[in-house]
């Protein structure tokens, strides 16, 4: 399916503690032999027990954390 934007449920695991969280993917075919895959993931640190001490307030440390990724893919 020639899909340019995907959004999935997929369950993240961290510490021994999983939970379902968004995923988006973009897919975008740069030229002929190049695509880029541009990924977006967001979760709650608190969620998974992450951070201790001082860091456990969120006031110093936000509580989101979001992992992008930027792949680019060449056909071989």
């Amino acid at each position: 399916v020639n899909e340019s934007e995907i959004e999935l449920d997929v369950e993240l695991t961290i510490k021994g503690k999983s939970e379902i969280v968004p995923l988006l993917i973009k897919v975008k075919r740069l030229a002929e032999e190049l695509v880029q895959i541009q990924s977006e993931l967001s979760f709650s640190r608190t969620a998974f027990e992450i951070g201790i001490g001082k860091w456990k307030n969120t006031s110093i440390l936000k509580d989101e954390v979001k992992l992008s990724t930027n792949l680019f893919l060449f056909r071989d």
